[in-house]
């Protein structure tokens, strides 16, 4: 996947997702042409306390989001 391809996912999620802005995510390739993309943020919660998430989002070669899934950690 190339790197216009790569800003433009990166793009779709910052729109969808606003917390994930000011920081860029950790790309790693998968088997059959995939990519994971881990954007890291962290979100407040009730009482100033704060949690990190992690959004993970798997794209094809073309660019297609196939699947995003966020977890607590």
């Amino acid at each position: 996947m190339d790197n216009v391809t790569i800003q433009k996912v990166i793009n779709t999620i910052y729109s969808e997702y606003p917390k994930t802005r000011g920081g860029s995510p950790r790309i790693s390739h998968q088997a059959d042409g995939r990519n994971l993309l881990v954007f890291s943020f962290f979100d407040t919660l009730p009482g100033s306390k704060s949690i990190q998430q992690n959004l993970r989002v798997v794209v094809d070669d073309q660019g297609r989001i196939l699947k995003k899934s966020i977890s607590r950690g």
